[in-house]
């Protein structure tokens, strides 16, 4: 997106807003994708991303409730009726979007990972759809996760594969995938 004669703060300003923003429109606190699921999907339907169908992947259809059940966790919710009715609006929507996982079971390091994909890590955290994101980078074919990591306090590239790091993890339940597309808007 970043691509082209203008590098300056204004150009990435305006990309930051155009994926960070339902529809790309700026429009108070609703406004914003606070679900992963929903930045995926919206981000989609844009053309900055691709949500490929890889053979390992089923429906996915996580129950999203996690802002509007711990409103007090969120300055801009806690005393702002209409904002929580909003927020469970939105999570409703949420929770039907035809999304698609690999649930961790059927991850092996033979999949059609390629490297740069988003790697969104699906959770059983009751009320989230995603608990953590980051990048493919693949060895020899095997998709490795590029992300910041609570534990060391930086990015990091993992030192097991993608599958195993997922399966010593007991919230994570599996992955979406998503692919960098080419938005008409940034062309």
């Amino acid at each position: 997106l970043l691509q082209g004669d203008d590098p300056s703060f204004e150009r990435f300003c305006e990309i930051l807003q155009y994926i960070r923003y339902r529809g790309g429109i700026l429009n108070g606190y609703l406004s914003r994708l606070h679900y992963t699921g929903e930045w995926l999907y919206d981000n989609q339907q844009k053309g900055v991303l691709q949500l490929p169908v890889l053979r390992e992947s089923e429906p996915f259809h996580p129950s999203v409730s996690f802002m509007s059940a711990h409103c007090d966790r969120y300055p801009a919710l806690k005393d702002h009726p209409d904002r929580r009715l909003g927020i469970r609006q939105i999570e409703d929507r949420v929770s039907r979007l035809p999304l698609r996982f690999i649930p961790k079971e059927r991850l092996t390091s033979a999949t059609d990972i390629r490297d740069g994909d988003v790697i969104a890590i699906t959770t059983h955290i009751k009320g989230l759809d995603v608990s953590h994101v980051g990048f493919a980078l693949c060895r020899n074919g095997v998709p490795f996760l590029l992300h910041a990591s609570s534990e060391a306090g930086k990015v990091v590239v993992g030192v097991e594969p993608l599958h195993r790091y997922l399966a010593q993890r007991k919230n994570h339940s599996g992955i979406i995938v998503a692919r960098s597309g080419r938005p008409e808007r940034f062309k």
